[in-house]
């Protein structure tokens, strides 16, 4: 297998082990953007909510990447493995837990990551099926398990979890504390998450608009025929 990637004007192979390797090193940076916060590191409690974070970001990669490689290699039917798919499912399992990677228990992250690397695979799919051009599943990978980590945070966070995430440290405990709505807490957070989603969706799709459709009138979004 080999990655075609454009530098300059000039096409070059990259071997998929390299894809392997970034896949790896994007993950061990996937620590520091999700559990070396600076909220983590203001005091002990905070520390336990980044520690967490930490764990939850490991076992969203290895589900992930598990759960795509098992689906790619049926799908397939082949007794090969897709070094491709498990770099995608790893991402797809990151993408998945990191709304909420502080606030979710272990076994919640495992659910999370689980269908969210199956959501990708699905998603993978429909977006080729469409022929949409999208080489690295990106839409997969990051919309749709973007929408999938907002939703799963308003259906597995953890009230107590949430509750010392959120209220400083000697503060007065909240009265109706919130939480997923599997876990019984009500759809409020979920309600939440959704029009945060919303909002999300609505302000990059308006200034993609803008910005692709400048340069589709400037004739920029294609690399002239023969590069």
């Amino acid at each position: 297998y080999e990655i075609g990637i454009v530098t300059g004007v000039q096409t070059c192979a990259l071997p998929i082990l390299w894809y392997g390797i970034g896949t790896m090193f994007v993950w061990f940076g996937w620590f520091g953007l999700v559990a070396a916060a600076p909220r983590f590191v203001t005091g002990l409690p905070a520390a336990v909510a980044g520690a967490r974070a930490a764990a939850n970001v490991a076992i969203g990669g290895g589900v992930g990447g598990l759960v795509a490689s098992l689906l790619n290699r049926v799908n397939r039917k082949t007794r090969d493995w897709d070094l491709g798919a498990t770099c995608n499912g790893i991402m797809a399992g990151l993408v998945s837990v990191s709304a909420a990677a502080h606030v979710f228990q272990p076994w919640a992250a495992v659910v999370v990551a689980f269908l969210g690397s199956g959501i990708y695979f699905l998603a993978a799919k429909i977006v080729a099926s469409l022929k949409i051009d999208d080489a690295t599943e990106a839409v997969a990978v990051h919309l749709v398990c973007g929408f999938w980590a907002m939703l799963g945070a308003g259906l597995f966070a953890a009230a107590q979890l949430l509750a010392a995430a959120t209220i400083p440290e000697a503060a007065a405990p909240v009265n109706s504390p919130r939480g997923g709505a599997l876990l019984g807490y009500g759809g409020y957070l979920l309600g939440v998450q959704m029009l945060a989603f919303l909002v999300i969706l609505l302000w990059a799709g308006f200034l993609t608009f803008i910005l692709f459709g400048i340069l589709s009138l400037l004739n920029r979004l294609r690399l002239p025929t023969g590069h």
